[in-house]
This record gives structure tokens, sequence and C-alpha cells, in this order.
């Protein structure tokens, strides 16, 4: 059974953008690629001393956010990984940055984009238990497979399944276990930046939820095929929970989990907007005069 659904989050995005290659700057105009560059420097508060790599390309990277430009071709990749949307008005950031490279005519394309809702439930498992009454996510590709259950050492119960297709993967997993993983994965680290950013996630969870046991619903839409079509959609949205909420609904209106006409109501439920909280049945009267006597 199902108690407990968080409205959902973006959990990963990358974009790419391309600047013309060998163009040269003067002295009152920026090239496109010093544009993107400046964009970022101030929408995610980055400067030149994040700068991790210079090669052949060039990485900065700080907080969760990093930007690969290709020396090569002048491509721009943006990656905003999951530490990055732990921040406060991380959803603001990013349409601060869309909205300074829209000014200059930059055109941006969504190579990957998930979406996670934390949730409570007897099983890790739920969302997608009913896959094994006969139910299918429709529409996926031919060679889809569902792992129902993810099984490590020391543990009787499993910590997640996962719906793999060749357009996107769907996975449920122990969020409170992968928080005490982290724990043990602090102790032998050496460098203190990475240590810190581990403790930043376990604390911010320990914040929300103290000792209570979640687990995640996640949908990655892993081709820039898929994920790209909500390009207008984050264009658009002012709202990060609008936004995800059309990913959602867009999602589900194209892989729905059937066994012939019948949904999967446990499925169908991480696709519905707002928070949903399991009623609480009301005690029977029979039962309550019981108890009085």
């Amino acid at each position: 059974m199902i108690h407990f659904i968080e409205e959902p989050r973006p959990d990963y995005l990358k974009i790419s953008m391309k600047a013309f290659a060998g163009e040269m700057a003067s002295a009152n105009e920026r090239t496109k690629s010093q544009i993107i560059r400046d964009a970022f420097f101030e929408a995610f508060n980055v400067s030149f001393s994040d700068l991790k790599r210079d090669n052949s390309f060039q990485l900065f990277e700080k907080n969760g956010a990093n930007l690969v430009i290709k020396k090569m071709n002048n491509a721009h990749d943006l990656t905003l990984k999951g530490f990055f949307w732990l921040q406060l008005k991380a959803y603001q950031k990013v349409k601060i940055f869309l909205h300074q490279i829209a000014l200059h005519g930059i055109d941006f394309k969504i190579q990957r984009l998930d979406i996670r809702r934390n949730f409570q439930a007897d099983r890790v498992e739920e969302p997608m238990a009913d896959i094994r009454k006969g139910f299918w996510i429709n529409k996926s590709s031919a060679e889809s497979f569902f792992y129902p259950e993810t099984l490590i050492r020391g543990k009787k119960e499993s910590v997640g399944s996962s719906f793999r297709s060749s357009q996107f993967h769907i996975n449920t997993y122990d969020k409170s276990d992968q928080m005490k993983s982290l724990e043990k994965r602090i102790q032998r680290l050496k460098k203190e930046d990475k240590k810190e950013r581990l403790k930043v996630q376990i604390n911010r969870h320990k914040e929300l939820y103290a000792d209570k046991v979640i687990y995640r619903f996640e949908i990655k839409l892993l081709e820039s095929n898929n994920a790209d079509n909500f390009r207008q959609v984050l264009a658009l949205k002012a709202n990060e929970t609008e936004f995800c909420q059309s990913v959602l609904t867009a999602f589900y209106g194209s892989y729905p989990m059937k066994r012939a006409k019948e949904e999967s109501k446990n499925y169908k439920l991480f696709f519905q907007g707002g928070i949903y909280e399991k009623k609480q049945r009301r005690t029977p009267r029979s039962n309550k005069s019981n108890s009085k006597n």
C-alpha cells in the first residue's frame, strides 16, 4: 500500500547549446560562447576559480552545476545533477540562465531529464508491483525489461526495482538506505570537498524525514528525442512543480501501465498532481462502542 507521495521535483537536467566555432570577440560585442559562459557564471554563482579542467575542453563546476565547453566545435553542455537540486531556488537559477541566453538568440536542446518523487509505502516496489499481475507499461520499446527486485548483501528485503526501456528508465529505491550508505562512504573519502557534499545530502534528508523510511520513484528520459519534447515547457513554466507535472502528465499519456484496458492504480498515482496521502479509514462505530466496554 502507498501511504504518501510528495510533489515532483527535477533530479537531473542536461542541456546543450551551440556557438559558432572560430567566432571572434570585438571591443563592443561578446561571442556566443562568452555569452553562454557569462550567463552560467551569473546564474549559478560560478567564476574562473571554479575551472576544473582545461585541455580539449573546459570544465567549470560548482555545487552540482557544471558547464563543459568543447574547444573543437564550441559545443556547450550544461549539466545539473541531483546535488544541485537540493539548493533553494535551484529552478529559478535555471530560468535566469535560459532567459539570459534567449535574449541573445541562443537556443538550447534538452539531452536528458529526470523527474523524481519521494514516497512512503509498505514496499519499495509498490509503484510497479502490478507488472507481476500481468500489467505492462504500454508503448515502451520492444526490448524493455522489468527488474522487480534489487538485492544487496546484508539485506533480507529488496531495496529497489527498475523498468528499462530504450527511451526511458523508471526506478524505485530505498532513499533512507542510500543515506546510510553515504554515511559509510564518507569514512573512506580523503578529499574534504567530496565529504562536505555528502554531508549536505545526509543532513538535508534528516531535516526533512528524521528516521522515517523514505523511498524514491524516478523517471529518467535518457534519449534527447524524448527529453527535448519538453524544451518549450521548460522555457515557459515559471513554477518548478508545474513544469514537473507537465512532464509527468505527458509521459503518462504516452506510457500508461495497463492490463488490456485496466490501468494500474498505484502506478497512476505517481503522475497525478499534488501531494498524495492515503486517507485513514474510520473506525466502525461497533468497534468504538466495544472499546469503551
